[in-house]
């Protein structure tokens, strides 16, 4: 059964155009998801990349903030399967200096292969106080992993609210509520049943944003998994 095992601290893009988040600990097969929410320097900015060994799972390409015309907002997920033991510390770049943070979290009992089952983003450019992740395809079943994010473009720097978590999910993080540039939530669940997955959040003030959702597939439900002692064995380096 795949379950949520732990989450990173938060890495900032700081005004430059890289972060680095942590994760130790990671067991041997664990699933690593790294979220980005951003907010960077340029109208229709194109989205990050990460270093070598991950996979892209949804990356839109910037919203231009209504806030700004010169700045955009996006969310980008990146996953990284069977990951091996320890600590995982990738390097995410944007294209333009920006704003926004990355987390990565930590699943059990993930497929080891071909994980990635459905995704969806919505990407809005004028302003709305409920904000929506898009939705998936009816593929999802039964105890996947579903991991859902929003990021607005508030480079007003105005204090805000935003659900933590949504509905629906677990294990919220959201950005400081004072003087942001990228007011964002991103949160988690294993799915209670099967079908079109989604995510929404009330936020005020309103603001532009790109929202995105991704669903990973347990062991069992459409991917190759190891037997539960073997990974033990795996973890404590025997097999």
């Amino acid at each position: 059964m795949a379950g949520y095992v732990q989450k990173s601290s938060p890495a900032s893009f700081g005004g430059g155009t890289t972060a680095a988040p942590s994760i130790t600990g990671v067991a041997a097969n664990s699933l690593l998801v790294a979220i980005a929410t951003w907010f960077q320097g340029a109208a229709n900015a194109s989205p990050p990349t990460i270093g070598s060994g991950w996979s892209t799972a949804v990356n839109p390409s910037g919203n231009t903030a209504a806030a700004d015309a010169g700045y955009s907002e996006g969310v980008t997920m990146f996953y990284l399967e069977s990951a091996s033991a320890g600590t995982h510390n990738p390097t995410i770049t944007l294209p333009n200096a920006g704003y926004g943070e990355v987390e990565i979290r930590e699943f059990s009992g993930a497929a080891l292969t071909s994980a990635l089952r459905a995704v969806a983003s919505n990407v809005v450019s004028t302003t709305a106080s409920t904000l929506s992740s898009g939705t998936t395809n009816g593929t999802p079943q039964t105890g996947d992993i579903v991991v859902v994010a929003v990021a607005g473009g508030a480079r007003t720097f105005t204090d805000f609210t935003i659900d933590n978590p949504p509905t629906g999910y677990s294990n919220g993080s959201i950005q400081a509520s004072s003087n942001v540039t990228c007011p964002s939530e991103v949160a988690s669940a294993i799915a209670g049943s099967g079908g079109a997955k989604s995510a929404s959040w009330a936020i005020s003030p309103a603001t532009s944003y790109t929202g995105a959702i991704a669903v990973f597939a347990a062991a069992g439900g459409g991917g190759a998994a190891a037997p539960v002692f073997l990974n033990h064995l795996r973890t404590q380096g025997i097999a």
